[in-house]
């Protein structure tokens, strides 16, 4: 027998998580949780697993760097394609319809999946 949830983390659209649990006479007991949220910087996630014969710990991240002749940044994962953003001398700006994607300091923020 198994039984999960998953859902957001209060009223953050941006952070998540998942627990399942489950239970069979052969392997015993077993039980996996994760937590994942996105930011400017990346999308990180973190997770813990355990059973009767093991235990599992996992983290990720993903993102992108972005060298260009106004500096470096750093954001979400890319695409095929992106658009470099610059809002001169400006830093935090949010850029509306795209969930955290804000200038840095440099005034430049990385547009991931840009179409034409």
């Amino acid at each position: 027998m198994q039984t999960g949830l998953n859902g957001q983390v209060f009223d953050d659209r941006n952070t998540f998580y998942s627990v399942q649990a489950g239970h069979d006479n052969r392997s015993g007991s077993a039980g996996f949780g994760k937590l994942s949220t996105t930011t400017p910087y990346g999308r990180f996630d973190a997770g813990y697993g355990q059973g009767q014969d093991y235990r599992a710990l996992s983290v990720g991240a993903s993102g992108s760097v972005v060298a260009h002749a106004g500096g470096v940044n750093v954001g979400q994962p890319l695409g095929d394609t992106f658009a470099l953003v610059e809002v001169k001398d400006v830093s935090g700006a949010k850029l509306s319809n795209f969930s955290q994607v804000e200038t840095g300091g440099n005034g430049y923020a990385i547009l991931p999946y840009a179409q034409p």
